[in-house]
């Protein structure tokens, strides 16, 4: 799929798919935050990977998706991330969080989507 410039794998799970799309779509909008604003993106990403990673758990958990604690770790790391993020950003270092938007964040997605996700939705329309 792509959304503006960026390419990402769809996963054939229409949840995932969607909530991918979704977050691509802010990604582009994520990617432009003036400095006041970024505090805002970060809690925009925090909400969505809360939400997120959820339904993407819940799916795991219902299929019995053998590797669950490897992706759940991945999902624990970046929302532990966001939290660094923004603590860097109270402390008046808006550096880190500009280079996340800036394109850490869309790779990070990109080979999260092309593995843990599509790996998942793959077991879970299996069983």
């Amino acid at each position: 799929m792509t959304v503006a410039h960026m390419e990402y794998p769809l996963t054939g799970n229409s949840l995932i798919d969607e909530d991918h799309g979704h977050f691509a779509e802010n990604l582009e909008k994520w990617r432009h935050l003036p400095d006041a604003e970024l505090d805002q993106g970060l809690e925009e990403v925090a909400h969505h990977f809360a939400e997120h990673f959820a339904r993407e758990e819940k799916i795991m958990e219902t299929s019995g998706f053998p590797p669950i604690m490897i992706h759940r770790q991945e999902h624990r790391r970046m929302i532990a991330l966001v939290e660094q993020l923004r603590a860097a950003l109270a402390a008046g270092d808006p550096g880190p969080a500009r280079s996340f938007f800036g394109g850490e964040l869309e790779t990070w997605f990109v080979q999260h989507a092309a593995t843990m996700d599509t790996a998942t939705a793959r077991w879970a329309a299996q069983h």
